[in-house]
């Protein structure tokens, strides 16, 4: 896959509104805008921000602030002080004053992407992976585009009473609808673009491949934006259940996460001329685990977790031998095996993808789940295509078949 993000044309067509035209969207709420490297102290997003960096930096956007506004006084030092330092791609607080009608919205404060950040830096951060690991394949004025609309629409969910509950499924629906937003105003701003669907199609499987490698649950959004803007069913939503969508995901991350513990194992035994003999057959089971149990039973065992009733997962009908008292063991487990040094390491090599491969051909799958990990392997050939796994290529295959241009 070319990466022909470094040969767009067309970023003018994408320019991000001004804090006043985003005001206008807003019912006339003020809105304050500012980018990371416009503080002083400023970091690269692979450095950590200390505590008298964060101060002078949260100094630095107050007083910004204030001679924008000098007639607010309900900042949150606290708050400002993390805004100011977060490394967050896009990020949106609003602040509130309080009368005697209530609170009521005084002003959004709204953290702009930094163009400081190239578009392999942002790719790189978003997927939770290394530079060298990645194609960033979207032009970054695309990516800061449908960033600020999404934060756009955070802010629009406020204007508009949108309150949704402080849980996962609450923030699920309003990063749904704020992406949605995103994706939307891309597709105003470049109709009749014959790159267009191109790069919605893209927007939406970075999406993907990042549920799997990095993004929190909240985030786990491909299914439902394949389903709005690349099937146009928006009747879905009325039967639409996030917690399938996290369950589904959950289910992936764990077969993978399984395979590669024991892939890791298995290179730490032989570079220790350990037996294999015994060792082996262990592995063999655990690997059964990943790839002949059931989505619905793995799935079961999640929601047990989640649900903080881990124990009753020896209650279980197992699907494998020894299955249930391996993933009452390995699931609580599963956040820090993804975080080690080795799992990374397996991430940024690839080998993870081949293992997601593995699942995909071996494992016991819902057609849901399926159809999640292709479209997460197929976002791997767009974003990774150094490392992801080999396929044959159609395309390619059709182009050898045809017969030689005439002269």
């Amino acid at each position: 896959m070319i990466d022909i993000s470094s040969q767009f044309n067309d970023a003018h067509l994408f320019r991000e509104p001004t804090d006043k035209e985003i005001s206008e969207m807003l019912d006339g709420v003020p809105v304050f805008s500012f980018r990371a490297e416009d503080l002083p102290q400023y970091k690269q997003p692979d450095r950590h921000y200390n505590l008298f960096d964060r101060t002078i930096r949260g100094r630095a956007l107050a007083k910004k602030i204030f001679a924008s506004h000098p007639t607010y006084s309900g900042i949150h030092f606290r708050k400002i002080s993390e805004l100011a330092s977060s490394h967050s791609f896009a990020a949106m607080r609003v602040l509130l004053k309080t009368t005697a009608k209530g609170s009521e919205a005084a002003l959004f404060i709204l953290k702009r992407p930094n163009v400081k950040e190239a578009s392999l830096q942002s790719a790189s951060k978003l997927l939770g992976m290394r530079p060298s690991s990645v194609t960033p394949h979207i032009p970054e004025a695309i990516t800061r585009f449908v960033a600020v609309h999404h934060e756009i629409g955070h802010m629009l969910q406020i204007i508009n009473d949108e309150n949704h509950p402080n849980n996962f499924t609450g923030d699920y629906y309003s990063e749904l609808s704020a992406e949605s937003n995103g994706l939307s105003e891309f597709q105003k701003a470049s109709q009749h673009k014959p790159y267009s669907p191109h790069y919605l199609k893209n927007l939406i499987e970075r999406r993907a491949l990042a549920s799997f490698t990095a993004a929190s649950p909240e985030y786990w959004l491909a299914p439902a934006l394949s389903k709005m803007f690349l099937e146009n069913d928006y009747l879905f939503l009325d039967q639409h259940n996030p917690h399938d969508v996290y369950r589904s995901y959950a289910e992936i991350r764990l077969r993978v996460a399984i395979l590669s513990e024991n892939q890791s194992a298995a290179q730490v035994a032989a570079q220790w001329g350990l037996s294999q003999k015994k060792l082996t057959r262990v592995w063999k089971a655990k690997n059964n685990i990943a790839l002949s149990a059931s989505s619905h039973y793995l799935q079961q065992a999640i929601t047990l977790w989640v649900t903080g009733n881990v124990s009753r997962v020896y209650g279980l009908p197992e699907e494998a031998s020894g299955s249930n008292f391996y993933l009452a063991h390995f699931i609580p487990q599963l956040d820090t095996i993804r975080h080690s040094i080795v799992y990374q390491e397996q991430l940024n090599n690839g080998a993870l993808f081949q293992l997601l491969e593995q699942v995909h051909q071996q494992g016991n799958l819902s057609e849901v789940t399926r159809k999640n990990i292709t479209q997460i392997l197929d976002s791997t050939h767009i974003f990774c295509p150094e490392i992801a796994p080999q396929r044959q290529n159609a395309e390619n295959k059709t182009k050898l078949t045809c017969p030689e241009p005439k002269n």
